[in-house]
């Protein structure tokens, strides 16, 4: 899955362009009015939920719309797994899961010299992720295995406002974010002994972590012609993210 989601991303983003250079490749940036961006992301986030640190990987395209010079309207699409290192549990390492999203940015404000702006971002993700995890257990002379088959379904909303300082070839943009993460985790239980494996039931329940802050530090930078790459660090007070973006802008 995630081969062919990047296959199709890359094709997209060495297409022949139409228009001028801008910055798409990061949430601090606009197309411009019926300009239409599209970025190819790979990110490393990490957050502490309910006191577990998780991690994810995550292989996304976004595609962008002017809708009017303020205003963009992005879609996100992609793959994405999930760690979670739970205190007193095994680390559950989940496998990648179809990723879907979609968020808006808004010019808020300008300044022509220096050229900066002013932007706020509001995006919504989600995805679920699914993996196994073995409790040996023992009480006496008794042996067994506990399996608990995970599905975890995460959700984001996050709230930004950047500032960017707008250059002729580069692009550094200062920030900060604010990040709801909350879904639910099921769980199948499963006992394993010497007489075989036994189904044993299946409990759920939720999580939700509010107003994750983090400090964003980015930079774009133009390729020539229309193509950009972007880098970003997204520094909490108990985690550090990263992403790296290719984006293309057409007419």
């Amino acid at each position: 899955m995630r081969l062919v989601i990047l296959a199709c991303l890359t094709a997209a983003l060495v297409f022949p362009s139409l228009a001028v250079a801008a910055g798409v490749g990061n949430p601090a940036s606009l197309v411009g009015r019926e300009n239409y961006g599209f970025t190819m992301e790979v990110e490393n986030q990490k957050k502490e939920v309910e006191g577990d640190p998780v991690e994810s990987r995550r292989y996304l395209g976004k595609i962008i719309w002017g809708f009017r010079d303020n205003i963009d309207l992005y879609a996100r699409l992609g793959v994405s797994d999930l760690t979670v290192r739970a205190s007193g549990s095994p680390v559950f390492d989940g496998s990648e899961g179809m990723t879907y999203g979609g968020g808006a940015t808004v010019r808020v404000m300008e300044i022509d010299a220096p050229h900066m702006m002013v932007l706020f971002n509001v995006q919504a993700l989600s995805y679920y992720s699914e993996g196994e995890v073995m409790v040996p257990m023992r009480v006496d002379s008794d042996y067994w295995v506990e399996r608990y088959d995970n599905r975890y379904r995460w959700n984001e909303l996050q709230f930004s406002v950047f500032t960017t300082w707008e250059r002729e070839t580069w692009e550094p943009y200062l920030g900060i974010s604010l990040t709801n993460a909350f879904g639910e985790v099921s769980k199948d239980l499963y006992q394993i002994t010497g007489d075989g494996e036994e189904f044993i039931g299946t409990d759920s329940n939720e999580f939700s972590e509010d107003a994750i802050a983090e400090l964003v530090l980015g930079m774009d930078v133009g390729l020539g012609g229309t193509g950009r790459l972007s880098g970003e660090l997204r520094i909490g007070e108990k985690d550090l993210s990263f992403v790296v973006g290719l984006s293309e802008l057409y007419r």
